[in-house]
């Protein structure tokens, strides 16, 4: 591998984290990523949080002190070592098959103030009709840019239920040409922008 900090295996086999996946609906992976790899993100994130709050803050989509902020695909945050980490492919191609797409990268942030979201999934039935839990279609990876303890947690997951954003990543030409040819591909149905354009969340459809 060609990480710049030596890669933490993962605490599976990828074989056992499909299986619990298929099984719970979600995976735990405990120290995946290394941290001094993610703090440029939460350094740069920062101002971006700070921009969105002055200017697109909207309490009415998510609850008090709840803000969901697309990342724009720029450094630090276009990171193929991220995204396109071996393991996590590896681990993505044993549930999702070998030819999935990555459709965003955006955070989801509750401040002091916030309070739980009631349960709910993240997406309607793929297939409303058939009455019928279709396999995985589309997965979340999630990882936090501070420090988690009981005091600002815990991330609450109920078992088997799947999640599919209506979302896309703006990639500016230049950054994409840049990319390996795995990650190109991963994120092919992406429109390929000349620059990022700036707005209010269209994600705002979170809840059902």
């Amino acid at each position: 591998m060609n990480h710049a900090s030596p890669a933490r295996p993962l605490n599976s086999s990828v074989a056992s984290l499909r299986e619990d996946f298929h099984r719970d609906g979600f995976v735990l992976l405990k120290g995946f990523f290394p941290r001094e790899r993610l703090l440029p993100w939460a350094e740069a994130f920062r101002p971006l949080l700070a921009h969105h709050l002055e200017n697109y803050a909207d309490p009415s989509l998510r609850g008090p002190a709840r803000y969901y902020v697309t990342l724009p695909f720029r450094a630090p945050f276009n990171d193929p070592l991220i995204f396109n980490d071996d393991r996590l492919v590896s681990l993505l191609e044993e549930i999702a098959g070998p030819d999935f797409t990555m459709c965003q990268l955006a955070t989801d942030t509750p401040l002091l103030g916030s309070a739980f979201q009631e349960i709910h999934a993240d997406a309607p039935p793929l297939f409303g009709e058939a009455m019928a839990d279709t396999p995985a279609f589309q997965l979340a990876i999630n990882f936090p840019l501070c420090d988690v303890s009981a005091a600002n947690g815990p991330l609450e997951i109920c078992r088997r239920w799947l999640y599919r954003p209506e979302v896309s990543i703006q990639i500016p030409e230049q950054e994409f040409a840049k990319l390996p040819a795995r990650a190109q591909h991963m994120l092919r149905f992406n429109p390929i922008t000349k620059h990022i354009a700036e707005g209010p969340e269209t994600y705002k459809t979170f809840a059902y």
